[in-house]
């Protein structure tokens, strides 16, 4: 069986997150099916992130199914994020240097499992074009309208960790870039008016070494969800590019699994 590169037990109990990175190699379909037989898992919902939307999706919305071995694989979804609903669930992400988000409503019991990578954090589309801005901006607040809006709850019963992402370290945006340099200004002064300059490594928005973790949990705490319901891991994709694939590590092509399974 192949085994995942880090393990963490979420909530309690209540969410168990798998995360494969280079070793053995960069899993395939095929290989997810025996991981999910292996697991005892029937259904895994792949959501397709590629577009960064800040949209999630319900299993119902999932379009195509390939069902193998006792498991099906549901995909056919835009979305950046899935709502689990039923106990022993699965969500199967594809990233290189993105973060996943997975969001647990202790009262009502809602999981959220997310892709939130730079552009489904900041809406990149408005700040290049100027056309009309996404709502929400980004899929944290997304996440916080289905699982608070939703239940009309107090934000103290939201409980969110973040992991698999790249480092501020080897994440910057230079404002003197040769082509990216006028956009990254724009971009990181709208990160520090809306979500604090301290998203940058030491605070620094000329260099723009953009902390995911650190605005993840910035737009949560302005959302209303207490810091100290917001946890990340400490993996750095790209400063461990030896365990895991990244793009600004050097992998142009191999995708990192994360498989988020709801236990409760």
């Amino acid at each position: 069986m192949i085994k995942p590169t880090v393990t963490y037990e979420l909530f309690g109990g209540q969410v168990e997150v798998l995360i494969y990175g280079k070793s053995p190699h960069d899993l395939t379909e095929r290989d997810l099916i025996g991981i999910a037989r292996n697991l005892g898992l029937k259904h895994v919902y792949q959501p397709q992130t590629h577009t960064f939307n800040a949209k999630i999706c319900s299993p119902f919305e999932f379009t195509k199914e390939n069902k193998v071995g006792g498991v099906t694989i549901h995909s056919g979804c835009l979305a950046d994020g899935v709502k689990i609903v039923s106990q022993g669930d699965a969500v199967w992400l594809r990233t290189a240097d993105c973060p996943t988000i997975i969001a647990y409503h202790s009262m009502e019991g809602g999981v959220v499992v997310a892709h939130a990578g730079r552009a489904s954090l900041i809406d990149e589309s408005h700040l290049r074009t100027d056309q009309v801005k996404r709502q929400p901006e980004s899929i944290v607040q997304a996440i916080y309208q289905e699982l608070i809006d939703l239940f009309r709850s107090t934000s103290v019963y939201l409980d969110v960790y973040s992991c698999g992402g790249i480092g501020p370290k080897y994440f910057c945006h230079p404002i003197d870039h040769p082509e990216y340099g006028s956009f990254n200004q724009k971009m990181n002064h709208h990160i520090a008016l809306h979500y604090s300059v301290d998203c940058f490594l030491d605070g620094k928005l000329s260099n723009g070494a953009l902390d995911l973790h650190r605005l993840i949990k910035n737009q949560f705490q302005f959302c209303g969800i207490p810091g100290d319901n917001i946890h990340h891991d400490f993996i750095d994709t790209a400063g461990q590019n030896d365990s895991f694939f990244s793009r600004r590590g050097g992998d142009k092509t191999g995708h990192n699994t994360i498989l988020v399974i709801r236990r409760a």
